[in-house]
């Protein structure tokens, strides 16, 4: 599996806390070990070709795209930021 990160997904990422930079940092580190993980709750975005989104926390959502071997993660934010404009 190969990782890579949009420019919109690097720009996200600076908003967030420290606190929530690290719940990401732990939620892709399970990403890659086990994507199929329970806690993570990776699922299809409706209505998106392609597009998958997980749990980083409670409130915290990353949008993936994946294409072949390849995911690309996209965005990540609150619920209902990051899934609005996945």
């Amino acid at each position: 599996m190969e990782l890579k990160y949009s420019e919109r997904f690097r720009q996200a990422i600076l908003v967030l806390t420290v606190e929530e930079r690290t719940q990401v940092r732990e939620a892709l580190k399970l990403f890659l070990f086990n994507p199929r993980h329970p806690s993570l709750q990776l699922r299809k975005l409706g209505g998106h070709r392609g597009l998958w989104y997980m749990r980083a926390s409670q409130d915290l959502r990353i949008t993936i795209q994946k294409d072949k071997n390849i995911w690309t993660l996209r965005v990540v934010g609150h619920h209902d930021e990051a899934l609005k404009k996945p």
